[in-house]
């Protein structure tokens, strides 16, 4: 979950870090209500907090975390990288990546998500809190959605824990 700084200025009547501390929280609880295990990576240009499976306190300590400076998606991909090939428990992991906008990947790490992909059984799924797909994102990506995506539908929620629960753990 991205928490650079620009996560902080207003989209939608909310900010971005709204929208997406928000998603976390909903998708965080449905994989508890759904047994499945919820590990949440908060970076800017660099990991900044981890949380592997928290509690109900732990939920809400997510939802006060500052947004501040740049962003680096290479540190969180590596950390996901590590996480998943380190524990069994995170074998066929979905992956939600929630971020603003644009940031450059280096090619090492979209080998990891490669081996993620395709040693680990990992889905990657992208919500961007814009209107836009960026490039990196359909790049490094299973699905990519929008804010757009889900203004329109009637529980955005459901729209994208129906790809995120879609296979056993």
């Amino acid at each position: 979950i991205d928490v650079s700084g620009s996560m902080s200025t207003n989209f939608c009547e909310m900010t971005r870090d709204d929208w997406s501390k928000a998603i976390t929280m909903a998708v965080g609880l449905l994989a508890i209500k759904n047994s499945r295990s919820f590990y949440a990576v908060f970076f800017n240009e660099n990991i900044k907090r981890c949380y592997n499976n928290p509690d109900n306190k732990k939920m809400l300590e997510m939802t006060s975390l500052n947004c501040d400076g740049g962003t680096n998606y290479d540190k969180p991909i590596h950390k996901v990288h590590e996480i998943v090939s380190g524990s069994g428990e995170f074998a066929k992991a979905d992956v939600l990546f929630i971020t603003d906008g644009e940031c450059d990947v280096s090619n090492e790490s979209l080998k990891k998500l490669k081996d993620l992909k395709t040693k680990f059984s990992t889905s990657l799924y992208t919500m961007n809190v814009n209107n836009y797909e960026s490039k990196t994102s359909l790049e490094m990506s299973d699905k990519v959605y929008s804010m757009s995506d889900l203004s329109s539908s009637q529980d955005a929620i459901s729209d994208v824990s129906q790809y995120i629960f879609k296979k056993p753990a």
